[in-house]
């Protein structure tokens, strides 16, 4: 029964994720540095994820990857990434 409501509460939490509107705001050059950049971003304070078009079961991939966040976050998402990265859009 546990494993139910555990089951639900996080199908809701990823129904409330994909409500809101997710923009690509940059593009790292391989999935690896994708993922740092989002975790600079995230430990920022502002949402980010990398997506990318590749297969997941695949495995990683080093193709270029859009990295993600909501769309009133994206000018902060930039400005944190220009920042640490020096990366401009």
């Amino acid at each position: 029964m546990v494993a139910v409501a555990w089951l639900v509460r996080l199908y809701a939490e990823g129904v409330a994720v994909m409500r809101e509107r997710w923009v690509p705001f940059a593009t790292a050059p391989d999935q690896p540095t994708a993922e740092a950049w989002c975790q600079l971003i995230r430990n920022a304070g502002c949402p980010a994820m990398a997506k990318s078009d590749n297969v997941p079961f695949l495995g990683e991939t080093a193709m270029p990857v859009r990295l993600m966040t909501l769309i009133e976050r994206a000018d902060e998402a930039r400005e944190v990434l220009s920042r640490y990265v020096n990366y401009s859009v």
